[in-house]
């Protein structure tokens, strides 16, 4: 799934080589590593739209990717939506709503 990837790409990205991305929407998405020193994020941006039901992506470790960019100083949004892995209209409408509240 496209999502999915692109999700575990950018979490990498922050979690690797922060200062290269304003702020994130990560749409189910996971940890996508342990990096060796974690990195200082302070009030970056970042959304995790997440699936309650989701079947591939458990909500311990969803949590945990956003207690991992909490600590790094990000300004994190956990979203739960009532959904499985796959995204809905709501994703979206959410994900918009974030990106606008964001300016």
């Amino acid at each position: 799934r496209w999502h999915q990837r692109a999700g575990r790409i950018l979490a990498a990205m922050l979690l690797l080589h922060p200062g290269v991305l304003a702020g994130a929407v990560l749409l189910r998405s996971m940890v996508p590593l342990e990096p060796a020193v974690m990195p200082v994020l302070p009030g970056t941006p970042v959304l995790l739209a997440e699936g309650a039901q989701d079947p591939l992506v458990p909500r311990a470790n969803a949590e945990r990717l956003a207690a991992m960019l909490r600590d790094a100083g990000a300004s994190v949004t956990l979203h739960w939506e009532p959904a499985g892995h796959g995204l809905t209209q709501s994703d979206l409408s959410v994900a918009q709503a974030w990106m606008r509240s964001q300016r």
